[in-house]
């Protein structure tokens, strides 16, 4: 199954909006734990993230071969992405 979660960049409102595609949870929980070691990543729920600088792709850059990043559409002028998602426990897992 495919697991996906929003990536959003604080420091600009409308744009930055980031689609992360990984084939598990735990895939995320890895890269957001890389991340947030080095970065200001916050993880506000299991599939909802936020940074303030760099780019996504250099945040974890181990993790990040495991996963991809999709650039969301911009706030102003477009339609955002949706997807349905199973529910999941919320754990943060050293293990992943």
């Amino acid at each position: 199954m495919v697991y996906y979660a929003f990536l959003k960049w604080t420091t600009n409102e409308a744009a930055n909006r980031w689609l992360i595609t990984a084939p598990t949870p735990e895939a995320v929980d890895e890269w957001w734990r890389e991340a947030s070691a080095k970065f200001d990543v916050k993880r506000l729920s299991p599939d909802f993230y936020t940074y303030t600088s760099g780019t996504v792709w250099s945040l974890a850059p181990n993790a990040s071969l495991k996963i991809a990043f999709n650039l969301m559409y911009d706030r102003d002028s477009r339609v955002a992405l949706t997807f349905h998602q199973p529910p999941r426990t919320d754990v943060v897992s050293g293990n992943a």
